[in-house]
């Protein structure tokens, strides 16, 4: 008795699902049980078995899609940090006590101005010694050059080049501490914004020691890195966008200056400098950047991202062909929001099947539900299935009654 029960419990459970999904039938008798069991055990189109879209000789209803050939802006971002176009570290070229400065930072300075000088007062009389060598040599020459000129035989011509060497030798003692003299004042060796400095009236400084900073910022020169992709995209010359968060809502066009020969072994990367005009003066060395650089690719073939399915031996895409289903595979270039660009042997236009994660066979016959369903109601051809509005509906009682004259 339980066994029955459990029976046809069973059978009526399978009677539902097959009413749920098919309907009820018009104009027939009701399936049996085992007909309900025989029509839910066998895959129907898109269930994955041997008659549907795994099975190569069945037909899979799928939506697809038209390939469309667009290109696609593919910009790289880098972080970048500025520095002044044209620096430079004035240091001392000789020792001294520092006796007058004028040394304010941020103040902008000429080329030639001088910034500080230090005591010269031993320098001052050697260079007055060295002129009176020199003149004193001059004298000599002449007089000799004078005494030779009369044929006297007086002075001989040895002793005439001698005085002249004389001359040469007093010049140059004159020179040196000229020379001497100078090294005592320091001047701005370019023009720009001078830094802090900690050169201080009566501070003795040696050789060689700093005394300040001069930044020439009126270009200022980013420096960055790019991966080794870039690579056919660097050129002198080509412009790219750069921000900077201490100028926030602020675009800075920068072009690139210079860019290495070669790529980081550890990195993978080249690095790329670029100037900015900086003409008002805001943009300060040592800022950090953000600096993206644009590339309008070749057109591509274009494919919503869930056409995409991957295999082991990389991403691929379904074709249909001829209404047959052919795996085509595919490189990814880009993707972006829900599309992506593909390389593969896609022409313009050639259907694919939206959903690439579908269970479909190579060589499956493809039916697109696109289209509209074909046969209308032919011989010989698929039926369209009921609708659930047209199961539901009420038949006239005329045909009933045809119905029963007919059974």
């Amino acid at each position: 008795m339980v066994h029955l029960l459990k029976t046809a419990l069973g059978a009526a459970i399978l009677a539902a699902a097959f009413f749920w999904t098919f309907g009820i039938p018009i104009g027939g008798d009701l399936p049996s049980s085992e007909e309900s069991a025989s029509s839910l055990s066998r895959p129907g189109p898109g269930r994955g078995g041997p008659g549907g879209p795994r099975g190569g000789g069945a037909s899979s209803s799928v939506q697809t899609v038209a390939v469309t050939s667009t290109s696609f802006q593919e910009v790289l971002t880098a972080i970048g940090t500025s520095r002044a176009g044209n620096s430079v570290s004035v240091t001392t070229e000789t020792e001294g006590r520092i006796v007058e400065v004028d040394l304010v930072a941020n103040e902008h300075v000429e080329q030639g101005d001088v910034l500080l000088r230090f005591a010269s007062d031993l320098e001052e009389i050697e260079l007055t010694a060295a002129e009176v060598e020199l003149e004193s040599a001059r004298q000599t020459l002449e007089r000799y050059r004078t005494l030779a000129g009369t044929g006297s035989g007086a002075v001989a011509d040895t002793t005439v080049q001698e005085a002249e060497t004389a001359v040469l030798l007093a010049e140059a003692n004159l020179a040196r501490a000229q020379n001497a003299l100078d090294q005592l004042i320091v001047e701005a060796p370019i023009s720009g914004k001078i830094g802090l400095s900690e050169a201080r009236v009566g501070n003795r400084l040696s050789a060689g020691d700093a005394i300040v900073t001069i930044d020439d910022t009126s270009k200022i020169v980013l420096s960055f890195e790019l991966p080794e992709r870039a690579v056919d995209l660097l050129e002198v010359g080509r412009e790219l966008n750069a921000t900077t968060p201490a100028l926030a809502g602020r675009n800075f066009t920068a072009t690139i200056s210079a860019f290495d020969s070669r790529i980081d072994e550890t990195t993978r990367t080249v690095t790329v400098e670029a100037e900015i005009e900086n003409d008002d003066g805001k943009l300060w060395p040592g800022m950090s950047f953000s600096v993206q650089l644009a590339n309008e690719s070749e057109p591509l073939p274009q494919v919503p991202s869930s056409a995409l399915s991957w295999t082991n031996e990389g991403a691929q895409v379904w074709a249909v062909r001829d209404g047959i289903a052919t795996s085509v595979p595919v490189e990814l270039r880009m993707r972006e929001g829900d599309m992506a660009w593909i390389e593969g042997d896609l022409g313009a236009d050639e259907q694919i099947v939206l959903d690439g994660s579908a269970q479909i066979q190579e060589g499956a016959q493809i039916t697109s539900e696109n289209e509209p369903p074909a046969g209308n109601g032919a011989s010989g051809e698929p039926q369209p299935l009921i609708g659930a509005a047209e199961r539901m509906a009420p038949v006239p009682s005329s045909s009933r009654a045809g119905e029963r004259e007919a059974s």
